[in-house]
């Protein structure tokens, strides 16, 4: 047998054993968002302007209360759209189940969100509460859309990675604005799913 052969029988062998981590995978996944027709609009979330259009995050892991967060504020109050294998949210922190450790994705990401300062930056960015030290880890890439009319609706969207998520581990999304002003939310949807089991990392 040759070394492709050795190779193939090895990817074979792994999937084959594997198959229950990859039905845990396929069936992760959890959304939260707000409906304006069925909760009416999310706020007004008054945020202190960080003074800087880039909006940048705390650089260090921080404490989940009295911490230095670089004018970011934990949005909270989301409704929770569907929730399923091993992962579970309350709308305002999904947190990872036993059997859930592994890569997650954010498969789609959206919010209809307006500010009352005019021209402001508003930038929102995932964060992970570790279960290993208690203390809030901060991505690195902001996602965010300049409002340039007062209360008028803005779209923002993205996505990203949220790569060796344990369990316990929880994911808030926090926002921050250039300017100090009053956010509302309208509608909108977020979603988290695993990308790969832990299990399978390294195949």
């Amino acid at each position: 047998m040759d070394s492709r052969n050795e190779l193939l029988e090895k990817i074979l062998s792994a999937i084959a054993g594997s198959t229950p981590a990859i039905t845990t995978m396929v069936n992760t996944r959890a959304s939260v968002g707000n409906s304006v027709l069925d909760n009416g609009v999310l706020g007004p979330i008054s945020i202190t302007g960080a003074g800087d259009d880039a909006l940048p995050p705390p650089s260090t892991p921080q404490p989940a209360t009295g911490g230095s967060y670089n004018n970011y504020v934990q949005i909270t109050g989301f409704t929770p759209i569907l929730q399923g294998g091993e992962i579970s949210t309350d709308g305002s922190e999904t947190t990872i189940l036993s059997g859930g450790a592994g890569d997650y994705r954010s498969s789609h990401a959206w919010l209809d969100i307006s500010t009352s300062a005019n021209n402001n930056v508003i930038g929102f960015i995932f964060a992970v509460q570790k279960a290993s030290d208690g203390l809030v880890h901060f991505g690195r890439r902001v996602t965010g859309e300049r409002g340039s009319a007062q209360d008028q609706p803005t779209n923002i969207s993205g996505g990203g990675f949220l790569p060796d998520l344990e369990v316990g581990d929880k994911v808030t999304l926090w926002a921050a604005c250039s300017l100090s002003a009053d956010l509302t939310i309208y509608d909108g949807d977020i979603g988290l799913e695993m990308a790969c089991p832990a299990i399978l990392k390294g195949l």
